[in-house]
C-alpha cells in the first residue's frame, strides 16, 4: 500500500488555526473549562465540518488521524484534540450515514458543519462500562416512538453537545440484549445534563454524564437498524477510535520529541549513550507516525487493522519507556505542554492496558489452539 505522505489542505489549515488560536493558550493543558471560543474559531475555519474532512483526501479516516497530529503537534495539546477527533468521528462516520431517517436532519447537519453542534456517543454506564452484558438504560416502546430511561457516563464532549447518540436496551435476541441507538436532543424533556467531570488528564477535554428520565423520541430518531445497535454501530465505532486515535497520540510524541531534541541541543553532545537514547525516541516517533498512517488509511479500505492497533500500543509503551530513561539518563526536566502530554500518554496507556491485555490473551487462546504449525 502506497500512502500519500503530501498535506492536504485540511491539514495546512489546521496548523495554520493551531499556531493562532491553540498553541498561544500557554494553560490549555490544565484548563478545566472547555475553550468554546477555541472551538468556535475551528468552525469559522471549517475545521469542525465533517464534510469538508471526509472531501479533503482520499482517505477519510486518514484525513482525521492527520489533522489531528497537527492539532497536537502544532498546538501543544492533546485533549483539545480528542474533543476535535470525538466531534468528527461521531457526526461523520457514526451518525451522518444513519441521518436519512431524521426529520431534522438538514438543520441539524448544517448546525453540525458550522461547529455550532456537536453530537455526543452515550455508551458506558456508571459501574458498568461499555460491557452490554451490565448495561441497563432502556427503551420501552410508546405509541410513534420510545421513552428512554437511565444513566450514562465518561461521555467525551458530553457537557457541551446538543445532541446524544444513545445506546439503550430495546428488547432480547437469542437470550441476549439487544440494543438501539437514538438521537436525543439537549432539551428534551426527562434529559438532565451533568457538569462536567474532574478527570485529572486530556485537559480540556470535557467529560461527563446524562440521565434520563422517561426522554421520549419518535420513530425517526432511530439511528439505524431496531436491535442491531451493538454488531452494527457500537463495535465498530470502537475499532475505528482506537485507529484514528494513533493520529493524536503521534502528536503528542511528536511534540514531546522535538522538546526533548531541543533540550539536547543546549546540552553538550555528552557521553556517546545520550545521544543514542535520543535517536531512540526519534525513530520510534518515527516509526509510530508511519504505523498510525497504515492503520488509519486501513479503515477506508476495510482492512483488518486490529492486530496492527494492537503492534501501535507496544510502539508507544516502548517510547514512553525511551523518554524515561532519556531523562533520567540527561536530568532534562519537561516542563509546560511537554511534561502535560506526556503524562496524558501515561494515563492513555494505563487505562487501555486491560483491553489490550484481553485481546491479547484471545489471540494467544487462538494461536494455542491452532493445529497445524509451520516447522513442525
Amino acid at each position: 500500500m502506497t500512502i500519500d505522505t503530501t498535506d492536504t489542505a485540511f491539514e495546512v489549515k489546521m496548523a495554520e488555526a493551531a499556531a493562532a488560536h491553540i498553541r498561544p493558550v500557554a494553560d490549555l493543558g490544565t484548563c478545566s473549562e472547555f475553550p468554546l471560543h477555541i472551538w468556535q474559531a475551528l468552525g469559522n475555519a471549517g475545521l469542525l465540518d465533517p464534510d469538508a474532512a471526509a472531501s479533503a483526501g482520499p482517505s477519510h479516516c486518514l484525513t482525521i488521524a492527520r489533522t489531528a497530529r497537527v492539532l497536537v503537534s502544532e498546538g501543544g495539546n492533546l485533549g483539545l484534540s480528542l474533543s476535535w477527533m470525538i466531534h468528527h468521528l461521531v457526526a461523520g462516520c457514526l451518525v451522518r450515514p444513519r441521518l436519512c431517517r431524521q426529520a431534522c436532519a438538514d438543520d441539524l447537519w448544517k448546525q453540525v458543519k458550522r461547529g455550532e453542534t456537536t453530537i455526543c456517543l452515550a455508551v458506558s454506564e456508571p459501574d458498568a462500562g461499555a460491557h452490554p452484558k451490565f448495561l441497563a438504560a432502556r427503551a420501552e416502546r410508546r405509541s410513534g416512538g420510545f421513552a428512554l430511561t437511565g444513566e450514562k457516563t465518561y461521555l467525551t464532549n458530553g457537557p457541551i453537545a446538543d445532541a446524544y447518540a444513545v445506546v439503550a436496551i430495546t428488547g432480547e435476541k437469542e437470550g441476549k440484549k439487544a440494543f438501539s441507538a437514538f438521537l436525543l436532543d439537549r432539551g428534551t424533556p426527562g434529559l438532565t445534563v451533568s457538569d462536567p467531570m474532574p478527570l485529572p488528564f486530556f485537559k480540556p477535554s470535557p467529560h461527563g454524564s446524562v440521565s434520563m428520565n422517561g426522554c421520549e423520541v419518535g420513530e425517526d430518531r432511530l439511528l439505524g437498524n431496531d436491535g442491531e445497535a451493538f454488531p452494527d454501530l457500537v463495535l465498530p465505532f470502537r475499532h475505528l477510535e482506537d485507529a484514528v486515535m494513533t493520529g493524536p497520540v503521534t502528536g503528542a510524541m511528536t511534540f514531546i520529541a522535538a522538546a526533548l531534541a531541543k533540550r539536547m541541543g543546549r546540552l553538550s553532545p555528552g557521553p556517546p549513550e545520550k545521544l543514542e537514547a535520543l535517536g531512540r525516541v526519534k525513530v520510534l516517533t518515527d516509526a509510530a507516525v508511519f504505523l498510525s498512517d497504515r492503520i488509519a488509511s486501513g479503515i477506508d479500505l476495510k482492512d483488518n487493522t486490529g492486530y496492527l492497533v494492537l503492534y501501535f500500543r507496544q510502539m508507544a509503551s516502548q517510547y514512553l519507556t525511551a523518554v524515561n530513561d532519556l531523562l533520567s539518563a540527561t536530568g532534562i526536566c519537561l516542563d509546560g505542554p511537554a511534561a502535560i502530554m506526556l503524562a496524558d500518554l501515561h494515563a492513555s496507556a494505563r487505562l487501555g492496558k486491560t483491553v489490550a491485555g484481553l485481546k491479547l490473551q484471545k489471540i494467544g487462546r487462538q494461536a494455542a489452539a491452532a493445529k497445524d504449525f509451520a516447522g513442525e
